[in-house]
C-alpha cells in the first residue's frame, strides 16, 4: 500500500450535479467493505473539493500519493473500485 494516500473528489456545483455525491459515497462504501477504515488509515485522507473550472469532464477525482497526482475524469460510481485497487 502507498503511504500518504489523498484522494479529492470535486464537489462544486458541477461536480455534485454530475453525480460527485453518489462518487464519493462510493469511495466510503468500499473502503469499509475493503476493511480500510473511514480515516484511511493515519497516512491517508478523503477530501471534498471546490470548483476547477474544469465542470464538462466531472465527476473529477484526484488520487495523490508520495510522489505523485493521478488526475481522473468522468468517474461514475461503479468506476471506484478499480480506482481503490490500483492506488490503496
Amino acid at each position: 500500500m502507498n503511504k500518504n494516500i489523498t484522494i479529492q473528489v470535486c464537489m462544486g456545483t458541477g461536480g455534485m450535479a454530475a453525480g460527485g455525491f453518489e462518487v464519493l459515497a462510493a469511495f466510503e462504501s468500499l473502503m469499509r467493505e475493503k476493511n480500510i477504515p473511514a480515516e484511511f488509515r493515519k497516512e491517508c485522507s478523503m477530501h471534498k473539493v471546490g470548483c476547477r473550472g474544469l465542470c464538462a469532464k466531472d465527476v473529477l477525482v484526484d488520487v495523490i500519493t508520495d510522489d505523485r497526482r493521478t488526475i481522473y475524469q468522468y468517474i461514475k460510481p461503479e468506476m471506484v473500485e478499480r480506482i481503490i485497487d490500483e492506488h490503496i
